[in-house]
C-alpha cells in the first residue's frame, strides 16, 4: 500500500526532509484530501486580449430571464462587450483605476455595477447599454459592494459627495432604482416596510466585506467585527454581533464558498466563519494554518469561488495565488 507523507510544502519545513519520491519542484501538481497520487495542475488558459491592451480589472456577465447571455469586461478605462472569442465592442469609459464588479438583478434582467475602488459611480448594464444607475440620489453615488437580499439591492461602503465607508443604503423593496439617505432603518415614519433606508456599522468602522450565507446577510467592519442582519423589512432591520474577534483586513477577501464564508484577518490568516460560529476562536477555524509562512505578509486578496471545480482561489498578488480544495 502506498504511503503519502507531507513533510514538504504542507508544513513548509526543510526540503531535505522530503521523501525523494514526492513532488517538490518542476511541474505544478494538485493533491486533494482523498487523492492517492499527484495530478498535474492545469494552467490558466489565455482566452483573449482586449484591444487597448490594458489591465483587466473586472469581468461581469448578465444572464437574462430569456436565457440570453452577455459579457462585459473592464480593460483600463474602457468597458467592452466581449463575445468570448475575438469581438470586442466598446460600451463606455470609466476611471482606469476602477475595479468594476457586477451584481445580477434577475427580476428586470440587468446588472448593478459597483466599483471596489469607488472611482466610478454605480452603473447599469442591460445587455445593450452601459448607463449610470438611476438611484434617486443624483448621479454621484459610489459603492464598493452590492448584494441582493430579501428583495432589495444593498449597497455598502458608499460615497455620495461625502465618503461614508461605514454606511450602506438599501433600495426600496423590488426597486433597485430607489434609495434614501435621509431615513434610517426603523424610522417611525415607515408604514409598509418596503421603504428604502440607510444603516451604519455599529462600530462605525468601514465595511470591508459582505456575504449572504444560508439566507443570512453578514458584513465585516475593517479591523473590527462580523455583524449579522436581523429583521425582515425596513421597520425592524438591525445589526447584531456575530463574531467580535474577526479583525478582517483587505477589500475583497470575504466570500461565500458554498458551505462556508471565508475572509482574511490580520497576519494573512484565512478564517472559516462556520468553524468560528460552531467552536469559537480556535485553531481549526484557520484554513491557512498549514501555510503560515506563505500567508504571513498578506494584507489583501481577491477571493473567488469556483463552484464547478470546488476550489477557492485567493489572488493575493500578481504572482501569488493560494488555492483551497474543498
Amino acid at each position: 500500500m502506498a504511503v503519502l507523507t507531507f513533510e514538504g510544502g504542507l508544513n513548509e519545513q526543510d526540503l531535505s526532509q522530503v521523501n525523494p519520491s514526492e513532488c517538490i519542484e518542476g511541474y505544478n501538481f494538485e493533491l486533494g484530501a482523498k487523492d492517492t497520487h499527484y495530478r498535474p495542475r492545469k494552467p490558466f488558459e489565455k482566452k483573449g486580449t482586449a484591444p487597448n491592451a490594458s489591465a483587466i480589472n473586472g469581468i461581469m456577465q448578465l444572464q437574462k430571464i430569456d436565457g440570453a447571455y452577455s459579457t462585459i469586461v473592464q480593460s483600463g478605462d474602457t468597458v467592452y462587450e466581449w463575445d468570448g472569442a475575438s469581438t470586442w465592442t466598446s460600451k463606455g469609459t470609466v476611471d482606469a483605476s476602477s475595479k468594476l464588479r457586477g451584481l445580477s438583478w434577475v427580476l428586470d434582467s440587468y446588472l448593478v455595477i459597483t466599483d471596489a475602488a469607488k472611482l466610478t459611480v454605480v452603473k447599469k448594464w442591460d445587455g445593450t447599454s452601459l448607463t449610470t444607475l438611476t438611484t434617486g440620489l443624483g448621479s454621484t453615488l459610489f459603492a464598493r459592494y452590492a448584494v441582493v437580499h430579501l428583495g432589495r439591492v444593498w449597497l455598502f461602503n458608499v460615497k455620495s459627495g461625502t465618503d461614508t465607508p461605514h454606511l450602506l443604503v438599501a433600495s426600496a423593496f423590488e426597486n433597485p432604482e430607489s434609495y434614501d439617505t435621509s431615513l434610517r432603518a426603523k424610522d417611525s415614519s415607515f408604514t409598509t416596510g418596503s421603504e428604502a433606508f440607510f444603516m451604519v456599522t455599529p462600530d462605525l468602522k468601514p465595511v470591508n466585506g459582505v456575504a449572504v450565507f444560508m439566507n443570512q446577510l453578514i458584513i465585516s467592519s475593517e479591523g473590527g467585527h462580523l455583524w449579522k442582519l436581523t429583521g425582515t423589512d425596513s421597520k425592524d432591520f438591525a445589526w447584531i454581533p456575530f463574531y467580535s474577534g474577526s479583525y478582517a483586513v483587505g477589500t475583497e477577501t470575504m466570500a461565500n464558498i458554498g458551505d462556508d464564508i471565508v475572509y482574511m484577518k490580520a497576519g494573512g490568516n484565512i478564517e472559516s466563519v462556520v468553524s468560528t460560529d460552531r467552536f469559537g476562536d480556535v485553531k481549526t477555524d484557520d484554513l491557512s494554518r498549514w501555510m503560515r509562512t506563505t500567508v504571513k505578509d498578506f494584507s489583501d486578496a481577491i477571493t473567488v469561488y469556483d463552484q464547478f471545480n470546488q476550489k477557492v482561489y485567493f489572488f493575493a498578488s500578481s504572482t501569488k495565488v493560494i488555492v483551497l480544495f474543498k
